[in-house]
């Protein structure tokens, strides 16, 4: 899987998907609601349900078509699929395994081993790559 790391985030370009973007872009993946990891899509956003209401309250000047997804509910995006799994960074944290050509690539965004104090434990997943 070709990975880019971009001064504006990280582009899988086989999926024309970007991973935290911090600039306008098509498509993106946005890992939890701080303000350095969710503000460059303005396109389809894929995020978990609690993140999309952060998003919302941050800026609601900016109403991306939004597909919120459930922990370890997979969908597919084109040829990949993906899922998303609990980050406990804060609420509604995730991790997004992408599966694609039979390689297993996480990307974590922030992420927190210890227990949360709200919010759901953090979720080991077994990939090929890792990008914390």
């Amino acid at each position: 899987m070709d990975v880019r790391f971009l001064p504006h985030g990280i582009f899988l370009p086989q999926l024309d998907l970007w991973l935290d973007p911090t600039e306008d872009c098509a498509t993106a993946w946005i890992s939890h609601g701080h303000s350095d990891h969710a503000r460059g899509c303005h396109g389809r956003v894929f995020t978990t349900t609690d993140t999309l209401r952060i998003y919302r309250a941050r800026l609601p000047e900016n109403t991306p078509e939004a597909r919120p997804v459930e922990y370890g509910i997979p969908w597919e995006l084109g040829p990949a699929r993906l899922t998303a799994y609990p980050a406990s960074h804060i609420v509604g944290a995730a991790q997004l395994l992408i599966e694609f050509e039979g390689e297993r690539l996480l990307y974590t965004g922030d992420i927190k081993l210890r227990p949360p104090l709200c919010g759901l434990e953090t979720q080991t997943v077994v990939c090929d790559r890792l990008i914390v």
